[in-house]
């Protein structure tokens, strides 16, 4: 969708775009389901405004690089910045974060190791109240 808003020429492509983010961008979510699968109830609240702080402070630089390789470079080049950026995390992500378990393993706290499958976790975060908008 990024790719698209580079691209777009027109006002409904740009749109389009849009809906498309909506519909399938839903990184809050499964990170806020991450941070309380993965963390207990101590230290959970100190995680999930950690994640909260990321998210700030990048909405801010993000909003600052785009003006200013816009301005600089072509109108076209945040979009391509975030396209790359979009590349990068998602290798990031694949390689770095750790497996998630069976859902079956939901609510066992055995050990560290049974984490619940991040659909479970998103459910459970839900239905706690934790995450606000699915």
């Amino acid at each position: 969708s990024y790719a698209l808003i580079g691209m777009a020429e027109s006002l409904p492509l740009l749109v389009f775009s849009r809906v498309l983010v909506g519909l399938v961008k839903q990184t809050m979510t499964a990170s806020n389901a991450m941070v309380v699968a993965w963390t207990d109830e101590g230290s959970r609240s100190t995680w999930l405004a950690r994640l909260s702080s990321a998210v700030s402070l990048a909405f801010l630089a993000g909003q600052s690089v785009g003006g200013i390789s816009a301005s600089r470079l072509h109108r076209s080049a945040p979009a391509a910045i975030a396209v790359a950026l979009y590349a990068v995390d998602a290798v990031w992500v694949v390689t770095t974060l750790p497996p998630m378990a069976p859902a079956s393993a939901t609510r066992s706290h055995q050990t560290t190791a049974s984490r619940p499958g991040l659909f479970a976790a998103v459910k459970a975060s839900v239905s706690d109240g934790i995450v606000s908008r699915v």
